[in-house]
């Protein structure tokens, strides 16, 4: 089959294709999977693959949750750590020197890397290995009867005793780079091995009447990890120190990810699986949906990196900046599910712009609280930044799902995460370079004002990317209010 890049032409050439490739029915949770085929291109009825059960489908949400959770709940968190490092220097349960702990960029470049940064890019290798696994399903016997363990086991599995040991390690770290290896690369690696396979995998379970809410649920997991993360990880430094922390964080995530590798159900099975065919890598939709991504990634981390910080500049104690995290992340949790209900009603693309266009207006907010040092417009921000930022990542897997051909699904959406997960690694790094190394503590909430013009900037050009690739599909299928 020819690659189409829309999801209409998409949908056409399918039905141009009736006797190749045939919809499997109108359930609500049915999704619209190629049948299996013999050399002649015939699908052969004693081979299709079996319809997703209610309980696979019950189980890859559960599955999908608590990867989010992990994975990228405690990169929303980290900025517990990033404080700690700050507040405690000169102090004997220091983990770092003097000197390192006061190096903002690089103490930021952690979490960015062992968050989402690493987790994001990896998506990529991971291709290949999803792609053999669901066409080999579709030329073998029916889905139903695929043996337990399969890739996505494999590869889960290894993740979660990756991760266990990036955070075992990091707790008997001394120096900046120790913590680099340990808690931002192998919690990377780690966690890339553990989120992105259910990721990647879920949308296909489920039909596009109900894939938003789905994802949406999913995604739900990181807005539930930063709120019961942030204050645990404050109580845990506090009271246990950053060590004992480090090694119960290893403990329970490895334990969770074991539990995603058992239970997370395997690709569905397709006829044919390609990566980026030449049709696709001269679309320019590709490159805007690439430059979207990775520009709303860069800004969407850093109040979550630096918001602790940012709340003590005003005047809040740290547990104040603690329930400020908690705030952020609490309205992300039923944010995500909403996103996933809009994308339902008003289309992926109109639901990818409007989540954009709601970071950078809220911006000002930001702006007016460091001007103002107002506590208040910097609670209400972050209550407006935890809806936006929670649209994006709900959003993006049907996005593409919608508007490229589900033959290079897997692809795209990797590419795209590749992307995403290098705005993630530079954005906090980079904001710590901006902010430099303080000046002796006496820094107040306009010290952020030249970051917070470069968040603007950025947000500005993935609104402006996410507008063109609407017009640009418009142009070749039609404008549609909903799309």
């Amino acid at each position: 089959m020819t690659t189409s890049t829309c999801s209409e032409s998409s949908q056409s050439k399918r039905d141009e294709d009736h006797d190749v490739e045939k919809c499997s029915g109108e359930d609500v949770g049915e999704p619209l999977d190629n049948k299996t085929s013999n050399e002649t291109g015939r699908t052969s009825p004693d081979k299709s693959p079996a319809k997703p059960t209610r309980c696979q489908q019950t189980i890859l949400l559960l599955c999908g949750f608590l990867a989010s959770f992990q994975a990228l709940g405690l990169g929303q968190a980290y900025g517990m750590f990033q404080l700690f490092h700050k507040e405690h220097i000169d102090k004997p349960t220091a983990l770092l020197s003097n000197t390192e702990a006061k190096n903002r960029a690089a103490i930021a470049s952690i979490g960015s890397i062992g968050g989402s940064g690493i987790c994001l890019i990896l998506g990529l290798c991971l291709v290949p290995s999803l792609c053999r696994s669901s066409v080999s399903a579709s030329i073998s016997v029916k889905s139903s009867l695929r043996k337990w363990p399969h890739t996505v086991t494999w590869l889960s599995a290894a993740g979660a005793f990756v991760t266990f040991l990036g955070y075992f390690c990091a707790s008997y770290s001394s120096k900046l780079w120790h913590l680099g290896l340990t808690q931002g690369v192998l919690v990377g690696i780690g966690s890339a091995l553990m989120y992105n396979p259910v990721m990647m995998v879920a949308p296909e379970y489920f039909s596009e009447k109900v894939r938003g809410k789905a994802m949406g649920f999913i995604s739900a997991g990181a807005g539930v990890g930063g709120l019961v993360y942030s204050p645990l990880i404050r109580f845990m430094n506090d009271k246990y120190g950053i060590r004992v922390t480090l090694w119960f964080l290893g403990v329970f995530v490895g334990s969770t990810g074991l539990l995603i590798a058992c239970f997370t159900p395997p690709p569905r099975p397709s006829t044919r699986r390609t990566f980026l065919p030449k049709a696709v890598r001269k679309d320019p939709v590709l490159y805007l949906t690439i430059l979207s991504g990775c520009t709303a990634s860069l800004a969407a981390l850093i109040p979550y990196g630096f918001g602790p910080e940012f709340s003590t500049l005003l005047g809040c104690s740290t547990k104040a900046a603690a329930i400020h995290m908690v705030a952020l992340n609490a309205v992300g949790t039923p944010a995500r599910i909403g996103w996933g209900h809009i994308r339902d009603k008003i289309g992926s693309q109109n639901a990818l712009i409007l989540s954009s266009l709601l970071l950078a207006i809220s911006n000002f907010m930001w702006v007016g609280a460091a001007l103002t040092n107002g506590v208040a417009l910097w609670v209400a921000f972050l209550v407006v930044w935890g809806i936006g930022t929670s649209g994006y990542g709900t959003i993006i897997a049907p996005y593409v799902l919608d508007v490229f051909d589900s033959e290079v699904y897997f692809g795209i959406l990797a590419t795209v995460n590749v992307f995403r997960g290098i705005g993630s690694i530079v954005g906090n790094p980079l904001a710590g370079a901006i902010l430099g190394r303080g000046s002796g503590g006496q820094e107040k909430g306009d010290y952020f004002k030249w970051l917070i013009t470069f968040n603007g900037v950025v947000l500005f050009v993935a609104v402006a990317a996410s507008v063109a690739a609407r017009v640009l599909i418009s142009r070749r299928t039609g404008w549609k209010w909903i799309a």
